[in-house]
């Protein structure tokens, strides 16, 4: 989501059930001018109240931005019915505000999609690898590298410069059928 004034941002509420732990990353814009990863945190609501429920995430008081990208990471089957973000402008008179983030909505035609697997054998026993034990008498060997000698120097590479009018240079390459 994105805001035209700089914004610090607050919290992150979240309508979820998940179904197992999930992590909450949340990325900004700032500092830097480039989305990275600001803050995380791991969120599971099977441990308190199974079922769907709002989660709260607090952000660290220096978390802000122009550009703000939220994202549920993990394993676990997860249910987002909707999603916000407390926020206010940096140096203005505004207050905090909630901001909804948009969530898609899973179409009705979803389905759990089965996969073609079959299941393992009656029969099926474990197989051990024929792989010999470490010999007795195994040492670590060091490679012969003789070291860098009290001479050395760095060499220029014969590399010319590039020009400020570039143009294009035709290169034959060898096709091999």
């Amino acid at each position: 989501m994105g805001f035209e004034r700089l914004k610090i941002f607050r919290k992150v509420e979240l309508d979820i059930d998940t179904e197992g732990p999930m992590t909450v990353q949340v990325y900004t814009d700032l500092p830097g001018q480039d989305m990275r990863l600001r803050h995380s945190e791991t969120i599971n609501t099977e441990e308190t109240t199974a079922g769907r429920r709002t989660v709260t995430v607090r952000m660290p008081g220096w978390l802000k931005g122009r550009l703000m990208k939220l994202r549920l990471a993990g394993v676990a089957v997860v249910r987002l019915y909707a999603a916000r973000v407390r926020a206010r402008t940096v140096g203005g008179a505004d207050s905090w505000a909630w901001y909804p983030v948009p969530v898609e909505v899973t179409p009705d035609t979803f389905m759990v999609a089965k996969l073609p697997i079959e299941p393992t054998p009656e029969g099926w026993v474990e197989a051990k690898l024929p792989i010999e034990p470490t010999p007795e008498g195994w040492a670590e060997a060091k490679l012969p590298i003789d070291p860098t000698p009290e001479g050395w120097g760095s060499a220029p590479l014969p590399i010319r410069p590039t020009p400020k009018e570039r143009t294009w240079v035709e290169i034959p390459v060898a096709i091999v059928e």
